[in-house]
Formats: C-alpha cells, structure tokens, sequence
C-alpha cells in the first residue's frame, strides 16, 4: 500500500544558502549550459560591426575564469568601409586616404582582407590574423587615359593619384590598423558575454526563471 509522505516545498528565494548552491549547480546544468543565452550578444556584435567594415562569420568565445579565456571572431574587412568609418580630415594622411576611398569605390584596388584564427588552443584576439593582404597592383601607365568617374575626384587621373603617394604602404598602415581594431572588437564582445553571462547566473534570474516555471525544492535544493 502505497505510503503518503508530505515534503515541504520551497522558492528558490526561500532557501538557505547551502540549498541555493545545489539548486545554482542544477540551473547551470540544464539552463546555461544548454541554452544559447550568448546568441543575442553574437548576433548583435555582428550587426554592429557591419558599419565598422567587420563582416563577421563565426564568433567563438571561452570564459569566464580563466587566464586564457576570450573571443575572436574570423570573418573579412572591408577596407573602404572601415577607412571611411575612420578618415579624420585633421590627419595628414587625409587627402591620401580620400584617394584610396575613391579607388575603392571603383574597383582598382582590392577592398577585402580575410581575419582567421591561428591559434586553435585558446579563444582569445590574440590569435587573430590576416590571412591576405589585398592586391594594390595599379597597372596604369603614364600614357593610359584612365580616370575616376564618380565623386569629389571625377575626372583625375589614375595614373597621376598612384604617383601622388605610396598607396601601397598607406593601405598596408591600414590593414595594421583593422587588425588592432578587429582584435579591440573581439575583446569588446567578451565583455558583453561576460556581463550578459553574469547577468544569466543572478539569483535574482535563477529567481525569475525559477517561478516562470513553477519549480520548487526541498529543504535540500533537489527540484521537486
């Protein structure tokens, strides 16, 4: 004959602290671990670095303990956007960079740099690479009467702005700087996992969660 026990029932907010932590581990099993409570974060770092020139492919993270811990993402630049994004008209590299933006714009010089991961052991920016840098070849000569269609530059020649400067170095100075600027974003998205992470393991969510599913404990913090 089956025998009737009563069980007292319990909030997680009604626990005392040692029950708390078992009921903590029980969450952290079946709620963090197993949901994607990061995707709103990744998905919101890959909108946002559209308008830096950060197309982002894959965002990979570990944390949030450890000395190795971080993120890096691998994905492309767009050179052009990222330069417009960053032109200062106080530099004095400002009138070469509107000249490469314009030669971006029509296509003569590649605007695409790839970002991996070279380093497969930790998720951290460090590891973050370009992998190719663009071909700047211009191979315009004097004689050939090439020019730029568009924009504030319309009309001057291709082969008079290549002359003008060393595109070439100037675009490799860029290039150093989207992978400073890639690496500082990665290192950016970690804080916002990490802080959307913090948030996740509040006993004040764990709470929330907690009474939106109707869960109770025993005395002990075993789910009932």
């Amino acid at each position: 004959m089956p025998t009737e026990i009563t069980v007292t029932a319990y909030k997680f907010e009604e626990l005392n602290e040692r029950a708390k932590e078992k009921a903590r581990a029980l969450y952290m099993e079946h709620c963090v671990n197993d949901h994607e409570w990061w995707d709103s974060v990744v998905g919101e770092a890959k909108q946002n670095g559209e308008a830096k020139g950060f197309e982002i492919n894959d965002i990979r993270f570990s944390g949030f303990s450890s000395q190795g811990d971080g993120a890096h993402w691998t994905g492309r630049i767009d050179l052009q956007t990222f330069v417009e994004a960053n032109l200062d008209e106080r530099s004095a590299w400002y009138g070469e960079d509107v000249i490469l933006v314009a030669l971006w714009e029509e296509g003569w010089i590649d605007r695409w740099v790839s970002i991996d991961n070279h380093n497969y052991r930790y998720c951290h920016s460090g590891g973050m690479s370009m992998s190719d840098y663009p071909n700047n070849g211009l191979n315009v000569d004097d004689d050939d009467d090439v020019m730029l269609h568009q924009g504030a530059l319309s009309g001057a020649s291709i082969y008079k702005l290549k002359e003008s400067f060393d595109y070439e170095q100037r675009i490799t100075e860029w290039c150093d700087e989207a992978l400073t600027q890639a690496r500082a974003y990665a290192d950016d998205i970690y804080k916002q996992l990490e802080k959307e992470y913090e948030w996740y393991t509040t006993d004040d969510y764990i709470a929330c969660v907690s009474d939106a599913n109707d869960w109770l404990f025993d005395e002990s913090g075993k789910l009932l």
